[in-house]
């Protein structure tokens, strides 16, 4: 009867101990599209870092019940990653669809203008991307509509000359680093007429000599004869 009765109590310190055990679930999931390292935390801790190229993640085991809540700590380079199915609660397995999905962010390329008083000029963007702009008469500033991404090079010329001016370009190559272009400037000055100017009095003065030899000449032969 005492064996009988100690078998008993075994049993259920067994079984009480096995009921109150507490259950713990792992949180997991993948992350695609990054090409640089991102960081991951759940509920503001348990770092996690995911290289270049993606890949799956796990967070230390969490007990049943618990609130998960997935979030990016730290972007990659020039890109911007979301995530899916980050927050909720665990009940009774281990979470694994937690999704990261990371997209790279564009910038624009473009600058200042000064002294543009005419209409014609053309600035075309070559390089990763390509396309033109034709900035109004008055313009102090222009964007190419064409976009690139973080480690996308470019490369500005001026490829139409407003009329009477001359324009000139600076920083007009590079590669863009995680924020848009903005410093390719273009400076425009209106030509010097003084060429034109001195051709004019050239030409009279050619004429006014031309003149004055052939009425030398005239009176010269009035006098010979």
């Amino acid at each position: 009867a005492s064996s009988a009765a100690s078998s008993v109590a075994s049993s259920v310190a067994s079984s009480a101990s096995s009921s109150s055990a507490p259950s713990f679930y792992t949180v997991g999931g993948t992350v695609s599209g990054n090409t640089g390292s991102v960081t991951l935390t759940n509920n503001g801790g348990d770092a996690k870092a995911v290289g270049s190229g993606g890949g799956s993640f796990t967070f230390t085991p969490q007990l049943d019940g618990s609130v998960i809540n997935v979030a990016i700590s730290s972007q990659p380079a020039g890109q911007t990653c979301l995530v899916t199915n980050g927050s909720g609660t665990i009940v009774g397995a281990n979470v694994t669809n937690v999704l990261v999905t990371c997209t790279s962010n564009t910038y624009t390329v473009g600058g200042s203008i000064s002294g543009l008083s005419a209409t014609g000029l053309t600035l075309t963007v070559s390089g990763s991307k390509s396309g033109t702009v034709n900035p109004v008469s008055g313009a102090t500033s222009y964007t190419f509509t064409q976009t690139l991404i973080n480690g996308e090079t470019y490369s500005v010329s001026i490829t139409g000359q407003p009329a009477g001016q001359t324009c000139t370009i600076v920083n007009a190559s590079g590669t863009v680093a995680t924020s848009n272009v903005s410093n390719i400037d273009v400076s425009c000055t209106t030509n010097s007429s003084s060429s034109a100017s001195s051709a004019a009095s050239s030409v009279a003065s050619s004429e006014a000599s031309s003149i004055a030899s052939s009425a030398a000449s005239s009176v010269a032969s009035s006098f010979s004869s």
